[in-house]
């Protein structure tokens, strides 16, 4: 499995290399990082991160061969606006569906496409990957906060 990692208090995504790490303990997920044998003590060290928000690699690429993680941010040639969620073991897309009232504006994330039947049906290949919920909170400008948005 291939996970990328939010540090929400440094505010960064971490992506784990093969000799690194990930540990999940009483729902919480940790990543040991670049382990090290220290001779004088006799023991391994590592630099530790605590308190990360796992997102599992959906195993497909995007148009430009990004992979596409969970909350990713997806676009196609529509320019409708895709995320990516792990919803009880398997991806689906949540599609941001906009009407227009006169000067009202109401967004709604109406519906949940299986990403396995998407990637069966229609080619992956014409989404393009444009940033994930945490790096890039402005692709929701005017709206609440992605987490916040009710599902339907």
């Amino acid at each position: 499995m291939e996970f990328r990692l939010w540090d929400e208090e440094q505010r960064i995504m971490i992506y784990p290399k093969p000799e690194d790490a990930v540990v999940f303990i009483n729902g919480e997920c940790s990543l040991w990082k670049d382990p090290q044998y220290d001779d004088n003590k006799g023991s391994i060290y590592c630099r530790q991160y605590n308190r990360l928000i796992p997102m599992l690699f959906t195993g497909v690429t995007d148009v430009n061969g990004q992979k596409i993680y969970d909350k990713d941010i997806l676009t196609n040639s529509y320019n409708s606006m895709f995320v990516v969620e792990l919803v009880r073991g398997a991806f689906y897309l949540k599609i941001r569906h906009i009407n227009n009232d006169g000067e009202s504006k109401e967004i709604k994330w109406l519906e949940w496409l299986p990403l396995g039947e998407i990637t069966r049906t229609l080619i992956l290949k014409n989404f393009q990957k444009i940033g994930n919920t945490y790096e890039n909170p402005e692709l929701f400008k005017g709206e609440q906060d992605y987490d916040k948005v009710s599902e339907v």
